[in-house]
């Protein structure tokens, strides 16, 4: 399961379509139902979900253009980077006291 989390916002981020799951296989990702993905624990809700999104066109663009946006602005190497700078400077500094 970890392995599908990791490789969600990476999909994203290229333009992968929209992601219809269960709460628990997004679970971690900050993502919101119905914003950047369709969330449902149920097998009939989530096959209605499915056809949902595949015949509305904006709806399927809104998702997948929501995620790309998630990812962009929450999962970008730039933020990793700094949060882990910030992450070495903070060890760094209590290795010194």
């Amino acid at each position: 399961m970890h392995s599908l989390r990791v490789s969600r916002p990476h999909a994203w981020r290229n333009g992968s379509p929209p992601v219809i799951t269960t709460s628990q296989g997004i679970e971690g990702l900050g993502v919101s139902d119905g914003r950047e993905a369709i969330v449902r624990n149920d097998a009939d809700d989530l096959a209605n979900s499915t056809v949902e999104v595949l015949t509305d066109s904006r709806f399927y663009t809104k998702l997948a253009n929501n995620a790309n946006y998630l990812v962009r602005n929450k999962f970008s190497w730039k933020l990793i980077a700094d949060l882990l700078d910030e992450i070495y400077e903070s060890v760094a500094h209590e290795k010194n006291n």
